[in-house]
């Protein structure tokens, strides 16, 4: 099962409801958007951050695009934790240890969410 594709778009609530929806914009050769999901602005009487769900959920093809392939899009083969890795190794073995330890985090977070965003 593949992920549905950006761009998504975060549609606000009117009058007439209380919730955020997510959409696809116009997918494929369709006019209209796909549904992708919906942010309620309470839940359980509990004010959310609704918005800022919302823009997040906006935001998640584009940030797991980034984090697949910012290797690629400087024209190397590798992907962006590994690019992360490579760098840290090379920093390593001209004896520049500082930027290392951050290096090996951010490949490690970027893995994390690349596997979270993968289906079971």
């Amino acid at each position: 099962m593949a992920h549905t594709p950006g761009p998504w778009q975060a549609l606000p609530p009117d009058e007439d409801c209380s919730r955020w929806i997510i959409v696809q914009v116009a997918p494929g050769n369709r006019s209209y958007p796909m549904y992708i999901g919906s942010v309620y602005t309470e839940t359980l009487g509990l004010a959310l951050d609704a918005a800022a769900n919302a823009h997040l959920f906006e935001a998640a093809p584009e940030m797991l695009a980034a984090c697949e392939s910012h290797g690629m899009s400087c024209g190397l083969v590798h992907d962006g934790p590994e690019l992360l890795e490579l760098a840290a190794d090379y920093l390593e073995g001209v004896g520049m240890h500082g930027l290392v330890p951050c290096l090996r985090i951010k490949a490690a977070l970027e893995r994390a969410a690349i596997a979270k965003a993968e289906p079971d």
